[in-house]
């Protein structure tokens, strides 16, 4: 033993929270898949050893703030940013202390999460899981606005607004009267 404990690897926290870290530690590296058993599980483990959600809230939040700052040394923070967005999904769709405890880590670390809207490999799967979240809004992208009308249009296009058919192929909404040729045949 070194003088002043250097060398010396730090202890592992002890109790109900040090389990519920290091179940966070697994999904976050990926050694377990995040989802609605690994969730349960969590929220499981927090009753039995008397963890509060406020708890298991800040410790997905350190977790996710120090993948983010790059303080956990993986070679994929956004992989583990996305698991632990994932577990915190699933936590949201619980009952009880794992939905409580999911809106706190969406109103603690939402920057976090939104950041990988940015990331080619997880955004499609990340929208989602914010849009069910709260955190963002509108249409995903793969429900973009239809440019050439071959859908239903939307209600408030065609209230009193008149409609030009560009490339003539369905013939125009609007008065024959009001009809331009734009390429002056």
């Amino acid at each position: 033993q070194s003088p002043g404990g250097y060398g010396q690897a730090p202890a592992a926290p002890v109790g109900g929270i040090g389990l519920v870290k290091s179940l966070l530690e697994k999904i976050a590296n990926g050694s377990t898949l995040p989802g609605p058993e690994s969730a349960k599980r969590i929220c499981t483990t927090c009753a039995s050893t008397q963890v509060t959600s406020p708890q298991l809230s800040e410790s997905i939040c350190e977790r996710a703030r120090r993948v983010y700052l790059g303080l956990e040394g993986g070679s994929d923070p956004d992989g583990a940013l996305s698991r632990l967005l994932t577990l915190t999904d699933a936590m949201h769709q619980q009952e009880g202390l794992g939905s409580r405890a999911a809106m706190a880590v969406v109103s603690g670390v939402s920057e976090e999460f939104l950041s990988l809207q940015y990331s080619a490999a997880h955004r499609v799967a990340a929208e989602t899981q914010l849009r069910r979240l709260g955190l963002i809004k509108g249409p995903s992208a793969a429900e973009s606005v239809d440019l050439l009308g071959e859908s239903s249009p939307a209600p408030s296009s065609t209230s009193g607004a008149g409609q030009m058919d560009l490339l003539d192929m369905g013939g125009s909404s609007m008065p024959s009267s009001t009809s331009h040729d734009l390429l002056a045949f």
